[in-house]
């Protein structure tokens, strides 16, 4: 679920663990992303949000 995009805080609490530390540290060694795919997953996060200049409203 994790490496498909579900929200951690989610699959944490399906999975009965109190916190999403211990979903993380139990997990986190089963996602293998490469350094190029996690640029193309921050580089589309990039393109969703707004930048605010000082002085907008």
């Amino acid at each position: 679920m994790i490496t498909n995009g579900v929200d951690i805080i989610y699959v944490s609490k399906q999975l009965g663990h109190d916190n999403p530390n211990i979903t993380l540290e139990i997990y986190t060694h089963f996602i293998e992303e490469n350094d190029e795919t996690r640029l193309k997953k921050i580089k589309e996060i990039g393109t969703k949000m707004v930048t605010f200049k000082k002085g907008d409203s």
